[in-house]
């Protein structure tokens, strides 16, 4: 569990234990905690679970029964720095030994009697708490006013008389928690009663200084004057409980000896009137002593008399029921901010209280083992325990904010799973569930609980596969990136289905999508229609999907923005909001717009406010994507607000609004896999929204020309992504097999020629990881530089061996026998003296420049031995040397996801051997942000698009020059080592050092690049002679008259298989007229590709991954401009020569620069043809081939980290599948809290009404006069509503009677009956039922004349709203049919007459059944409307 909370975060954390012993009353109590901060490259959880183990069997004797509450938390600091006093578990005082009162449970065997609860007197008991605290503590309301965290602790200071030894916000709770909870302790008791009923003020504690300071008197009461008063009130109670000896606890706990022989509900009543009679004897004693006091104490001598006796009341009530349940609800209704809550207490024996408002928290119960489980994160209680079987899991509500109490009732483990612990309290499997939502006076029944328990079946996690072979620890990056061909397998797997077939959760989902977007879109081609909303790489992702949404779905408008923008309203501003226009809710609200709200987790703090607002706006308009699987993304936080909305609000399930894209559980940091499935579900999501808003309704039957688009696309893209990853759709390596260190550990790479290796057939997988390789070489040199210059200083200097004076040495000891045979520096001495008398100057000279020339090897040896390396390694000699910085240039998206991948890697490397990570757009912005970073040694990684596609030629030229613009930056004869990869293989190897050409062999040819080959074929043969030139245009002539030719004889369609996989040839049949069908000079041509000869499309020539994509300057597989140049002067329209192609076997590489004058000379009506193909080109590069070069980039990025990690000699290893702050789950707010606007919130409710008011104004959603308004103005009109209770047989409305009502059933049933001409007996035309609302005209006519009679079947609960009450609300004058809702009446449909007899339903909102009006004595149905409208 640690290791799974630890992924909110892990710079400081401990863990806390409480352990009882002897039974319901403990003879033994224990409380333990131990917190560490951990090193940089420390796990927390195992440092936490070592020292955990040491502490739990402290003060614990194993001969007796054992109850423990561990309660844990892990930390990423927002208020304070992670120090040891700031560190959770927290308590404000130490735990100490005093009396208090133990509470023992009656025995009552009754499921459905929760007995009262009896406190048994003891002393010296030890009494403390240990809280933790997830979240941001703002403010709290104190006598009637909001105060900062930071006035609370000093008020706490003042009040419990203790020092606050912590800056942060969270020890604030655990000194609320220690006044609020005061069961069992007098002296709790009534220091908290004096706040509530005496104290007027904050500044009452500081001898009236309402801004506490420091110098102020202490004037709260003190804790030995609350002592005393409880002591007084201790000996009250013995003496009450004398009035009722059968009450007096046994030492054992157990109740007295009151005669229990009636039923268990007559038992409880018995107890009740007795323990009554005690209190009010406490009570009126209470009185009594304290009038007593009035004049003898001075505290007590300033109350009044009314103040006085509300506080003796509050003492006794504190006493017995203020125990940690009711004080976390006290606390968390008057906080503000955001709380994942849990509390224990050593004076509540096997009972915690856990709360969640504004932060996740939850609860699973684990009967095989007897335990309770809980915390943040939710994957953290779904941890396997041996001999745990399936488990019972409760969300708690993190949007309302939910307490919850467990509590481990021995007494229950023998009963069913789920049983009745009184009317409000559930058993399940011996621990009892008690709930209640924040700033509800009642408390949740026990089926309300068992509603929110999912049954989670017990099943051992799925084990990625390992690279057996690594050394080191386990690589969980490598894992995830190999797991990527499997998860975009499943993905496109289950849409597919879903889209050509059967069922899909995914799919369902997107036929809502399709729905809404369609609606949307409806409201103008101005309007915004979609917004995504993510942070961080989920931002990245959203924002190309948004582009492309709006490039492909006709009509659409789209765009993408932070979560944060959301939760900020206008209270935080933000430069960039205004560049996108009005995003407020409100306008969103106005024109439909469709929501999707992006989150790997599910429960990132920004989106996952984001997701509950929007979803109390907008309602069904508001869609989630999250990672995980099928069965669980419903219950991920973000899935589980919209399913909770869609209950309590739209009465139905909500899971159609929630997308999963199937990528697992994933802790890595460095987010590989859950970016590339959460990009390859937005594109399935995009094909099926664009099939489904051109056929409408959401129901997609994709035509066959765009499926077969689609599938053509698809299924190479899978292939690819296997071959750039190494390894197949089930884990399996597809490169032999071998290690990375042990396949690369020898490889070469030649400067400047883009050889990747000795070795030819290079894998694209074998190329990427070995330039990762050969960076990684680069990055970790200081280090290795570092360590063989220490190598030789401790040498030199140890042994007495300096380079220089060694090599002299040992001249002279094999020169001169006499010379002396000891190795030290007297040997400079000695060979000085040799030359003789009259010889000192010469022997001074040499012995100085011996000693110089040592001294200059010692400061330069870091350069030289780096020479050295570089040498050895082929690696350039001139780089700089030290730190180097990586800039990865690709498209926005892939650019930015690499970069923060890239980032993560290193981000607990050493300073070192930590590159800096920078991104650009190639086409945008790399020379601006850039430019001046290049310098030699500089590592570019470039992504290019595929320019052989005519839409992509120039994006690609634009790519090839900002690249050579880098390279150009040079000095010393060196500059940036510059790599490229993408699915076109030329590159200009003076350019750039390496180019990784993608795999593209096995994607079927579009016509233009097909046009291309074919014509530089031609042009291959024009020039041995063997065919004439020819023009692009006649070219497609030809061409069409073949496949007109190939279509008549075989009667169908044209099989384009046949053709080379090229698509679109079959456009060639629709094109005009005017084209002859002239095929001069193309008849062996047509000849050689009808039968599948043509040397492009021949299979022994076809670029293949395993013999096209390596680079190898040996076999001329590189472009060279210079060499291959199109003379476009000599090209023009009409005329038959072509121009010198580049020759089309070197790997089906097409020179940008004359791909673009080729498509500059073609003439208007070929060029519009070739046009037709650009947007399913810019699909492929927008949504597959972008994807590629992210996955690629990953491989590469991960080979140069574990490069790195290899080249640390004598140092401990990093682990790159995580940072020193490990926030792998962004739960807290960074950087904006959630201060969105105020909610309107109703006056003059009662709690529980103010808990309702979402409800009622979700019932207000289905009245159709009532739609159309803003949802702001909806909260005003539901603030007026009312409540009404109608008696079994009563008439609610009477026919012809005159209506101002709109009712809303709540509960109940009634039935319509229409008396037609004055019959005696009233015919039955419909029934009403909840959920349903009647007389709806009401509010839209002043001349609404009630046209049935409504009886009440069972007694029914209505919400009521009046006409006046809808006007005064809306602030509209008093005639209806003048203010917003006039216009409902004249837009009424024209009604069909039927006979009296025909059966229908009534008033059913969503129905789609006819509807019925009843106006005057007829009945009629209104075809074609869904919504009841009259009445």
């Amino acid at each position: 569990m640690c290791a799974k909370t630890e992924l909110r975060g892990a710079l400081g954390g401990g863990l806390g234990a409480m352990t009882w012993q002897g039974g319901d009353v403990p003879t033994n109590v224990t409380s333990n905690r131990v917190r560490l901060v951990p090193g940089k490259r420390q796990v927390l959880s195992n440092e936490l679970t070592d020292a955990f183990a040491k502490m739990t069997t402290q003060g614990c004797s194993a001969s007796r029964p054992t109850l423990m509450a561990v309660i844990g938390h892990t930390r990423y600091p927002t208020s304070s720095r992670s120090l040891m006093s700031e560190l959770h578990p927290h308590m404000w005082s130490a735990h100490t030994k005093r009396q208090s009162c133990w509470f023992s449970d009656a025995s009552i065997a009754a499921d459905d009697v929760e007995p009262p609860v009896l406190p048994c007197a003891r002393s010296g008991a030890r009494c403390g708490f240990f809280i933790t605290h997830n979240g941001d503590f703002d403010e709290y309301e104190l006598f009637r006013q909001r105060v900062s965290y930071v006035q609370v602790g000093k008020w706490l200071e003042r009040v419990l008389h203790a020092p606050d030894l912590t800056i942060g916000d969270s020890n604030k709770f655990a000194g609320m928690m220690e006044l609020l909870t005061t069961k069992g302790d007098w002296m709790a008791s009534v220091r908290y009663a004096y706040q509530k009923c005496i104290a007027e003020s904050i500044g009452d504690a500081a001898d009236g200084d309402a801004l506490l300071g420091e110098h102020s008197a202490n004037t709260a009461p003190s804790r030995a004057w609350c002592e005393r008063i409880g002591a007084a009130f201790s000996q009250v109670w013995v003496e009450a409980l004398k009035e009722v000896p059968e009450l007096a606890c046994q030492p054992n706990g157990a109740t007295g000896g009151i005669e229990m022989t009636g039923t268990d509900v007559e038992n409880k009543q018995k107890l009740e009137d007795k323990v009554s009679l005690v209190v009010g004897a406490a009570v009126s004693t209470g009185k009594s002593l304290a009038a007593d006091w009035a004049g003898e104490d001075a505290v007590v001598t300033q109350m009044p008399p009314e103040s006085r006796d509300q506080w003796v009341i509050c003492i006794v009530d504190s006493f017995l029921n203020g125990d940690m349940y009711e004080a976390m609800s006290e606390f968390l209704e008057k906080a503000h901010g955001s709380f994942g809550l849990q509390a224990v207490s050593t004076t509540e024996p096997g009972n915690a209280v856990i709360a969640a408002k504004g932060q996740t928290m939850r609860l699973a119960v684990v009967p095989g083992v007897k335990s309770a489980i809980w915390g943040s994160e939710g994957t953290a209680v779904e941890v396997p325990i041996a001999n745990g079987g399936d488990r019972h899991i409760l969300r708690l509500d993190s949007v309302k904010g939910q307490v919850v109490e467990v509590k481990f009732r021995s007494s229950d483990v023998t009963k069913t799973t789920f049983s009745r612990r009184g009317s409000n309290s559930l058993n399940v499997a011996g621990f009892s569930l008690r709930s209640r939502q924040v700033g509800d006076v009642g408390v949740m029944n026990h089926d309300e609980i068992k509603r929110q328990l999912r049954l989670v079946k017990a099943a051992k996690p799925k084990a990625l596969p390992r690279d057996t072979g690594r050394i080191g620890p386990h690589d969980a990056v490598l894992e995830d990136i190999r797991a990527i061909p499997s998860v975009l397998d499943a993905i496109v797997g289950k849409w597919r289905d879903g889209v050509f077939s059967s069922s899909s959760k995914n799919r369902a989902s997107a036929k809502q999508f399709v729905k809404k977007m369609g609606e949307a879109m409806e409201s103008g081609p101005s309007a915004m229609h979609l917004v995504v909303v993510g942070i961080e790489v989920s931002l990245f992702v959203s924002e190309q999907f948004a582009a492309d949404v709006t490039e492909f779905i006709p009509g659409a408008n789209a765009c993408a923005i932070s979560s944060n923008q959301l939760i900020g309203g206008g209270k935080v501003y933000f430069a960039s909001k205004d560049s996108k226009g009005s995003l407020s809710i409100d306008t969103l609200s106005d024109t439909n717009a469709v929501v999707l709200v992006v989150s790997q987790s599910g429960q990132t703090f920004p989106s996952l406010k984001a997701t509950a607002r929007l979803v109390s706006r907008l309602h069904d308009r508001v869609f989630v994507m999250v990672g995980g699987t099928d069965a669980d993304a419903a219950y991920s936080e973000m899935g589980s607000v919209v399913l909770d909305h869609h209950k309590c609000m739209l009465h139905r399930d909500g899971a159609d609004h929630v997308f999963c894209n199937l990528s697992g559980f994933r802790p890595c940091e460095p987010s590989s896999v859950a970016v590339v499935a959460a990009h390859q579900t937005l594109t399935e999501l995009l094909v099926f929204t664009r099939l489904g808003i051109e056929l409408g309704e959401g129901d997609v039957k994709p035509k066959a020309d765009f499926k077969e688009c689609v599938v053509a696309l698809t299924a190479p893209f899978l292939a690819n992504i296997r071959d750039i990853v190494g390894c197949d759709s089930q884990g399996k390596l597809t490169v032999g097999g071998k290690t990375v260190e042990e396949k690369y550990r020898h490889k070469r790479l030649c400067e400047g020629h883009g050889d990747l290796s000795q070795e030819a057939h290079n894998t694209v997988h074998e190329e990427l990881v070995a330039i990762g390789w050969r960076w990684g070489k680069h990055i970790s040199e200081p280090w290795r530089i570092m360590f063989l210059t220490g190598v030789y200083y401790v040498v030199a200097l140890v042994f007495g061996v300096p380079l220089f004076h060694a090599l002299l040495h040992l001249g002279l000891h094999f020169g001169d026998a006499e010379s002396p045979n000891d190795v030290c520096w007297d040997g400079i001495a000695s060979f000085v003296f040799s030359f003789g008398e009259g010889c000192e100057m010469i022997q001074l000279v040499i012995g100085t420049l011996v000693a110089l020339l040592d001294a200059v090897l010692f400061i330069m040896f870091p350069v030289f031995v780096g020479r050295l390396l570089r040498f050895v390694e082929t690696r350039p000699l001139y780089h700089r040397f030290g730190k180097r910085s990586i800039v990865v240039a690709d498209n926005a998206w892939v650019a930015r996801c690499s970069e923060t991948f890239t980032a993560r890697l290193f981000s607990l490397a050493y300073g070192f051997a930590s590159p800096d990570v920078h991104s650009a757009d190639p086409v945008d912005d790399l020379i601006h942000t850039c430019g001046h970073r290049s310098t030699r040694g500089l590592l570019v990684a470039v992504g290019r698009p595929d320019g052989r596609l005519f839409a992509f030629t120039k994006t690609e030229a634009a790519v090839l020059l900002a690249s050579k613009q880098m390279s150009f930056v040079e000095n010393l004869n060196q500059n940036p080592e510059v790599v490229s990869l993408g699915s076109n293989p030329h590159y200009e190897a003076r350019n750039i050092f390496a180019h990784v050409a993608l795999p593209s062999s096995s994607r079927p040819k579009f016509v233009d690049e097909f046009l291309y080959s074919q014509l530089l074929e031609r042009q291959k043969l024009e020039s041995e002679g063997d065919a004439k030139s020819i023009t692009p245009r006649n070219f497609l002539k030809g061409l069409r008259s073949a496949l007109r030719r190939s279509n008549a004889h075989g009667g169908g369609v044209v099989d384009t298989t046949a053709m080379g996989g090229v698509m679109g040839l079959d456009s060639l049949l629709d094109m005009s007229s005017s084209m002859s069908d002239s095929s001069s000079g193309l008849t062996g041509l047509m000849r050689r590709i009808s039968s599948n000869h043509n040397p492009i499309m021949d299979g022994s020539q076809r670029m293949d991954s395993s013999q096209n994509h390596r680079m190898d300057s040996s076999q001329n597989h590189r472009m060279d401009s210079s060499q291959h140049k199109m003379d476009g002067s000599g090209y023009k329209h009409g005329h038959d020569a072509v121009g010198i192609l580049p020759d089309s076997k070197s790997h089906g590489g097409f020179a940008p620069g004359e791909t673009n004058v080729f498509q500059a000379n073609l003439d208007p009506k070929t060029g519009r043809f070739l046009g037709r193909f650009q947007l399913s080109q810019r699909l492929l590069e927008a949504r597959f081939n972008s994807l590629e070069r992210f996955v690629s980039f990953t491989v590469m990025f991960h080979a140069a980290a574990e490069s790195t990690n290899q080249g640390l000699w004598g140092i401990p290893k990093w682990d790159y599948s995580r940072s020193q702050s490990h926030m792998r789950v962004n739960t807290t707010a960074c950087p904006v809290m959630d201060i969105g606007e105020t909610e309107v919130k109703p006056k003059g409710m009662t709690k529980r009404e103010s808990s309702a008011y979402l409800q009622r104004a979700g019932r207000l959603l289905e009245v159709r006069a009532l739609r159309s308004l803003p949802h702001a103005m909806l909260e005003l009109v539901a603030n007026r509503c009312s409540f009404g209770v109608f008696p079994r047989g009563s008439t609610v409305v009477k026919q012809g009677d005159v209506g101002d009502c709109l009712y809303i059933v709540e509960s109940g049933q009634a039935v319509l009956l229409l008396n037609k001409n004055n019959a005696d007996t009233p015919m039955e035309v419909g029934q009403c039922h909840a959920g349903d609302h009647f007389c709806e005209g009401a509010l839209v006519r002043d001349d609404f004349h009630q046209p049935a009679s409504v009886v009440a079947v069972t007694e029914l609960k209505c919400l009521i709203l009046t006409k006046s009450d809808l006007l005064s609300a809306l602030g509209a004058p008093g005639n209806a049919s003048e203010g917003p809702l006039g216009n409902i009446a004249e837009s009424s449909p024209t009604n069909n007459k039927v006979p009296l007899q025909k059966q229908v339903s009534f008033g059913h909102s969503f129905g789609l059944e006819p509807i019925v009006s009843v106006q005057e004595q007829d009945i009629a149905i209104m075809e074609g409307d869904d919504e009841p409208l009259a009445f």
